[in-house]
């Protein structure tokens, strides 16, 4: 049994402890001065009701590699590999974070803003509301794997650094010196009592919910069927992350690194062909234009043009 099974075991069965867990972390949250909230980030308060969001640092990142069944890494200070032009890198700590986790995250998000909630408020849901959003069958099987997946979001640990630390006075999430402290994507408790996931974004993270990357949500888990690696749905997600119009261009060697794979792909032809017939798919389906991969040197690159699902106009930057 893995770490995380166990301790989503542990959770369902130690009803004292789990209690106390959440009766902790409600407590932690009062401490905050609700007249201090500023809800949600814009962004975030704008996604439209049938989107999926992610944070656009997250999404143009490493974060949330491709699935490999049985097959999870255990990292410690690991800088994550990032094509955001926000300067801020990531540093990470945890169980490998996978495509799997990243819908679960996604749909966690749609499901916070469904409820009206603010970052720092606890929202409660049932495994089967959960599952539902996600399109995924209401069985046991999935409703075990779902407490695992966000016990992993939980028990993952960020810090973020921000390049320039001399623009960050008054800046939530980062010190003086552009570094910030440990993070946690969310804060995460079996509730007994309601036998429901009780679920917290903090205010420390607010800052990723500045810039925001949409998808079509029914469209994106359509995806799913198509690549069990969750190799579609990785790159909808980083696609998606331009404004509609924009050309994109990326190495080979790259993308591998945004997918987390460089490390084991046995035949880099083989897997160059399963991206660039992904794109196609892509392309397909309306997200991308102009699908082309090019000899480079020793390297390859792929390219495209952002033309699907449009994304806000928040900075002026819409043309």
């Amino acid at each position: 049994m893995s770490n995380v099974s166990k301790i989503f075991s542990d959770l369902l069965e130690d009803a004292s402890d789990t209690q106390a867990l959440h009766e902790e972390k409600r407590l932690a949250e009062n401490d905050y001065e609700r007249d201090g909230r500023t809800g949600l980030p814009r962004a975030f308060e704008q996604m439209p009701a049938e989107s999926g969001g992610q944070s656009t640092l997250l999404a143009r990142s490493a974060v949330f590699t491709l699935n490999r069944r049985g097959r999870r890494r255990n990292l410690k200070d690991v800088d994550v590999q990032s094509r955001d032009h926000s300067g801020i890198a990531i540093t990470y700590t945890g169980e490998e974070l996978q495509q799997s986790e990243q819908e679960v995250w996604m749909a966690c998000l749609r499901l916070f803003k469904k409820q009206g909630l603010s970052i720092g408020d606890t929202m409660y849901v049932y495994s089967d509301d959960f599952l539902k959003d996600m399109q995924r069958p209401c069985n046991k099987e999935q409703r075990k794997k779902l407490g695992e997946q966000l016990i992993r979001l939980a028990l993952g640990s960020f810090i973020f650094t921000k390049h320039e630390p001399d623009l960050l006075n008054g800046v939530d999430g980062f010190k003086k010196d552009g570094r910030g402290s440990v993070q946690r994507l969310i804060d995460y408790a079996w509730d007994t009592e309601k036998r429901m996931h009780a679920i917290c974004l903090t205010q420390a993270t607010a800052f990723l919910f500045e810039r925001m990357t949409y998808v079509d949500w029914a469209k994106h888990l359509s995806l799913d069927g198509r690549s069990q690696s969750g190799l579609l749905q990785k790159l909808n997600t980083y696609v998606s992350s331009d404004k509609d119009g924009w050309n994109q261009k990326i190495t080979y060697s790259d993308l591998k690194l945004l997918l987390g794979v460089d490390y084991d792909v046995r035949s880099d032809k083989a897997f160059r062909e399963r991206i660039r017939l992904a794109l196609i798919e892509l392309e397909k389906a309306g997200e991308i234009s102009q699908v082309r991969m090019k000899k480079m040197g020793q390297d390859f690159t792929f390219h495209w043009k952002r033309v699907g699902y449009k994304q806000p106009d928040l900075l002026g930057f819409d043309k």
